[in-house]
């Protein structure tokens, strides 16, 4: 006995062609092969069918913010913005401003030995002549000796490309061994050195027997 298909086993049991039974069933069931549009949709809050780990779902509802994202877990998570990183989290994102302030607080220091440890200092340009391996903004400067001037000044200038840096020269007072306790401090005038600038320290004032100069940039990249 040949198979039956369901529709035909329709139209036996209802008497009807199978042009008729298609029209009932248009008729029965309007809308039926058609496509719904987005604006019949009606969705409410409720977050039953939200994904999950165990199962495929909906998006959960946007928190509207810019800086958030959506993380493994479900949860809408804020960017930090905190420039110290203070939070030390595994799951916090830093954002792009706050990453910039951390690094830049991170200071580096470029030493300069601008003379040996024995023979006294003399007055001079160019004393060391390097040139810089990256681009380099200088937020503070200090030399020290290691054995101090016991009258006058020494004094210290930075040059990038033949033009100082300092508006008001390095100095070590007499009978100190730092510029940190100078009694007039350092002014920078140019904080930024390109990559490749040639740098070269003279010695302005070389007080009276001081020795073993050291310079140092303090900044960053």
């Amino acid at each position: 006995m040949p198979e039956t298909t369901f529709a035909q086993w329709l139209t036996h049991r209802f008497g009807l062609t199978l042009k008729q039974l298609a029209t009932a069933l248009t008729e029965v069931l309007p809308g039926l092969g058609e496509t719904i549009s987005e604006a019949e949709l009606e969705l409410t809050d409720v977050t039953t069918a939200n994904a999950s780990a165990t199962k495929h779902g909906l998006l959960k509802k946007l928190s509207d913010a810019a800086g958030d994202f959506l993380n493994g877990k479900g949860n809408w998570i804020s960017l930090d913005t905190d420039g110290t990183l203070a939070a030390n989290s595994d799951t916090a994102i830093a954002s792009q401003k706050a990453v910039k302030a951390y690094v830049d607080a991170r200071s580096e220091a470029i030493g300069l030995v601008s003379s040996d440890e024995t023979t006294a200092l003399t007055t001079g340009a160019a004393k060391i002549t390097f040139r810089m391996p990256y681009a380099f903004t200088v937020t503070g400067i200090r030399s020290s000796v290691n054995t101090a001037s016991s009258s006058g000044l020494v004094t210290v200038d930075i040059n990038e490309g033949g033009t100082s840096i300092l508006s008001t020269k390095l100095s070590i007072d007499a009978n100190e061994k730092t510029s940190q306790t100078a009694a007039t401090p350092s002014v920078i005038s140019d904080s930024v050195l390109a990559d490749d600038a040639e740098i070269t320290v003279d010695i302005d004032a070389a007080g009276t027997g001081a020795k073993g100069l050291k310079v140092w940039l303090i900044g960053h990249r």
